[in-house]
C-alpha cells in the first residue's frame, strides 16, 4: 500500500481515475447535457449503421404521429386583421380573418366526445392564448410586407397561408398548426 502512495505511482493512478470518470460521463450522461463526444450504440449490419445519423439533440415534443383530419382539429380564431399593404403611397389595405387549425397533443383527441373533447380543446386554447400577442405580431409583420400583386392571385393566397403556418410553427417550436384558413379576405 505504501508503494502506491509514492508520487511516482500516484500521478498515473490519478490520470487513470480521471480518464475513467471522463469515459463514464460520455457514456452515461443524458443526451441533453453537453458532451465533447456523443456516442450512439446501434445494432444491425455495418451498412445500416453508416446510413444512420446520430443526433445529440433531445426528442421533439411530439414523438408520435397524429392522424390529421382537415376541419376536425382544434380551430383557433385569431380574429380580423386590417393592415396597410406594402404599396407605394400606402393606399391599399388588407382586411383578413384568420383561423388556425391546430393538431391535438394526444392522438386519441379525435375519439373524444362531449365534455372530454371540450376540456381538451380548452387546454389547447389556453396554451395558444398565452402566445396570442406574439402570434398577432408575427402575422401582422407578414401581412404588411406583402403587396397587392403578391396576394391577389390564388397562388399568392396559398403562399401567404404557408408563410403564416411556418412562422406560427416556428414560434411554437414544433409543428402544431396543420392549416391556416381565411374566413374573409378583402383588399381595397
Amino acid at each position: 500500500m505504501a508503494a502506491l502512495l509514492k508520487p511516482r505511482m500516484l500521478v498515473p493512478l490519478a490520470a487513470a481515475g480521471l480518464m475513467g470518470l471522463f469515459v463514464a460521463y460520455i457514456l452515461f450522461a443524458p443526451p441533453t447535457m453537453w458532451k465533447p463526444v456523443y456516442v450512439q450504440f446501434q445494432s444491425g449490419t455495418p451498412a445500416e449503421a453508416q446510413q444512420a445519423v446520430p443526433s445529440p439533440t433531445p426528442e421533439p415534443r411530439r414523438a408520435f404521429a397524429v392522424a390529421y383530419r382537415p376541419g376536425q382539429g382544434i380551430l383557433y380564431d385569431l380574429g380580423q386583421k386590417i393592415v396597410n399593404l406594402a404599396e407605394p403611397g400606402g393606399r391599399r389595405y388588407l382586411q383578413v380573418g384568420i383561423v388556425l387549425e391546430c393538431l391535438p397533443d394526444d392522438p386519441a383527441f379525435y375519439e373524444l366526445k362531449g365534455e372530454a373533447r371540450k376540456k381538451a380543446e380548452e387546454e389547447a386554447m389556453h396554451e395558444l392564448d398565452a402566445l396570442k400577442p406574439a402570434l398577432n405580431d408575427a402575422i401582422i409583420s407578414i401581412l404588411t410586407s406583402k403587396t397587392f400583386a403578391e396576394i391577389f392571385t390564388v397562388e399568392g393566397k396559398s403562399q401567404l397561408k404557408q408563410e403564416i403556418m411556418a412562422e406560427v410553427n416556428g414560434l411554437l417550436g414544433y409543428d402544431k398548426v396543420a392549416a391556416v384558413y381565411f374566413t374573409e379576405f378583402l383588399v381595397q
